[in-house]
């Protein structure tokens, strides 16, 4: 549960420091300035995804943050999306089709 909380404060603060980013009333944000927050963000998913495996967290809630990264990496981010993309259980989805199969054959 404390997990939870972390990774959703984590990901509000993030939502409305982009909102703050969009909302300004320059055109573009200093690209430099956008680089260092995805690198930042890289980092504390990072830092979940090496935790996941000692204290059990919600793969829903990294596969939402890993989405948001990747939606905004460009040129230069390369290794953090090779790394992104070789976490193959982030990307797993459940075989809903078996267990529904299962679940009606059983009655």
């Amino acid at each position: 549960n404390t997990h939870k909380t972390l990774i959703a404060t984590i990901n509000n603060t993030l939502v409305r420091f982009r909102q703050n980013l969009h909302s300004s009333k320059e055109d573009s944000v200093n690209a430099s300035r956008q680089s260092w927050f995805i690198e930042a963000e890289f980092a504390v998913l990072k830092y979940l995804i090496d935790m996941r495996h000692v204290q059990l967290l919600d793969s829903a809630l990294l596969m939402d943050f890993a989405f948001s990264l990747i939606g905004r990496l460009s040129v230069g981010h390369e290794m953090m999306a090779f790394f992104i993309f070789s976490q193959d259980d982030l990307f797993s989805i459940p075989d809903v089709l078996n267990d529904t199969e299962s679940m009606t054959s059983h009655t």
